[in-house]
């Protein structure tokens, strides 16, 4: 077997900032490898998957694996997956790499964890605390499957504009190149907008009305509905089955799409549409 991901999703990566992990051997509970992420910016990456994905690469290449692969690959040969446990999140890189380099240093030279007696949990445990496969919810986002039927929602890609520091809303409403044909708001025919910033939503707009800005550009007027039910289907929800290989959405322009239970078609920015299953 071939391990794909981390519980079954992805990491919301603005939740985390800088974070280190441990990469745990399902057997014994043992940690193996102890890493840093969240890049320069502290704005969050996905580290601990790159492992997974090299692992598998070398493997099929036929390349010689380090110690961290090997044990990755004797994890998987017994059919098992990696486990991940983050220690500590939303932490300054230089934090992140004082925890790490302690982390290190301490499991370096103990043969085994075992269980602490220590009666008081750690400082900071609101925000900075361990996350496991047990209580990760805040900080994943699973991929897009509504249990109701969402027709007309457009994908906008935030992430560039996340990075310079504008809120997802503002990010998402303009200015955006799309034909004035397309625009046309119907009654019974509701539209959507929904800021994605590396994949993941993070605004989800009621569009009221498209205002002209500039020749074919266009910018939102709508509501931030994230508390909705609608909101609450789509916000911080994985959309990379949709996006991934769209090349109209790769150039940085939006794409509109119909979801429901199990099924998307892409109806805006793919010649022909495009439909699939999550």
């Amino acid at each position: 077997m071939i391990q794909q991901s981390f519980w079954n999703g992805r990491l919301i990566e603005e939740k985390l900032g800088a974070y280190v992990y441990a990469l745990i051997d399902p057997q014994q509970d043992e940690v193996f490898y102890i890493g840093l992420a969240g890049g320069l910016n502290e704005q969050g990456n996905n580290r601990p998957i790159g492992h997974l994905n090299e692992t598998s690469e070398a493997i099929s290449k036929e390349l010689h694996l380090n110690a961290k692969q090997t044990k990755i690959k004797e994890i998987w040969d017994r059919g098992q997956e990696v486990k991940l446990a983050i220690i500590r999140r939303s932490l300054n890189r230089d934090e992140a790499k004082h925890v790490e380099a302690s982390l290190i240093d301490l499991l370096s030279v103990v043969k085994s964890s075992g269980s602490l007696t220590n009666i008081v949990r750690g400082h900071g445990t609101d925000k900075h605390s361990l996350v496991n496969e047990t209580n990760n919810i805040d900080i994943m986002a699973n991929p897009v499957n509504p249990n109701l039927e969402v027709n007309n929602v457009w994908l906008f890609n935030i992430s560039n504009a996340i990075d310079r520091g504008e809120n997802p809303y503002e990010a998402t409403i303009g200015d955006w190149i799309i034909g004035n044909e397309h625009c046309q708001i119907k009654e019974d025919e509701p539209q959507y907008a929904i800021g994605l910033n590396r994949g993941v939503s993070r605004v989800v707009i009621l569009i009221s009305k498209w205002g002209v800005v500039l020749d074919n550009k266009k910018k939102i007027m709508g509501e931030n509905i994230n508390e909705s039910e609608i909101g609450k289907q789509l916000l911080e929800k994985d959309f990379s089955q949709i996006i991934t290989g769209v090349g109209f959405w790769q150039r940085g322009r939006p794409i509109r799409v119909n979801l429901k239970k199990d099924e998307f078609t892409i109806t805006y920015g793919v010649v022909g549409g495009r439909s699939g299953q999550y």
